[in-house]
């Protein structure tokens, strides 16, 4: 039987008040169970960022429930949802991130840092492990700068994969590669798939969310038909 990684219940979320009140997503229910590999469509201004950021655990719901691997978010405090963030969650952004005066390896290092549970001795290991599983180690001792695009998204999707994160969220994350730049990465995910991870892409190219083996869309806030 399945078993449910995300779980939301009615979730929506409002910015503002009064006259200048938006409701961004309203009364959003979904459910995407480990191992799963979603896309989440839609035009921009659907809500499709707003919805990442609280399932990623980087912003919190109005009103409604949000479980991640069994943990009630809209029940935790901010460090509570922070430590959980930490411990479950892989970001890769369109951008890359990644800090230009520290290497290749440090980049990746970095998360590792907010997991007390892991011994210092460990990181640059793990952090190599987490290269060699993207096709970029060679690249260990390089700055960012030095990188290629299509290369600083393998090292975000590594800084993404060191912790052993439940679930890797991925913000348009072919949005700045060239074609066949971004075929390559998503070769990367579709990889990380089959070794069983969870993988929630949001995108806008209809061709990217043809890869994934669910796709959600969501226009003006709500799950569209």
């Amino acid at each position: 039987m399945a078993e449910a990684l995300i779980e939301t219940s009615a979730m929506s979320k409002v910015f503002g008040s009064g006259k200048t009140q938006f409701e961004a997503l309203k009364s959003i229910d979904l459910v995407i169970n480990k191992g799963e590999f979603v896309a989440l469509e839609g035009p921009s201004g659907s809500g499709k960022s707003t919805l990442l950021s609280i399932i990623g655990l980087l912003d919190v719901q109005s009103n409604g429930e949000y479980s991640l691997a069994g943990h009630p978010v809209h029940t935790l405090s901010a460090y509570q949802r922070a430590s959980l963030r930490n411990q479950h969650v892989g970001w890769i952004f369109q951008n890359f991130n990644l800090v230009n005066d520290m290497t290749v390896v440090e980049n990746v290092m970095l998360p590792l840092r907010y997991h007390p549970s892991i011994n210092k001795h460990q990181y640059k290991e793990r952090a190599m492990k987490a290269l060699t599983q993207v096709e970029i180690a060679d690249k260990a001792d390089n700055y960012p700068t030095q990188l290629s695009g299509g290369q600083q998204q393998r090292v975000a999707i590594a800084r993404a994969l060191v912790t052993n994160p439940s679930l890797i969220l991925a913000d348009e994350p072919t949005g700045n590669l060239d074609s066949v730049t971004a075929e390559q990465i998503l070769a990367v995910l579709e990889s990380l798939h089959e070794q069983g991870s969870t993988i929630l892409i949001v995108t806008h190219d209809a061709k990217v969310a043809a890869r994934c083996k669910r796709r959600l869309q969501l226009r003006d806030g709500q799950w569209s038909a």
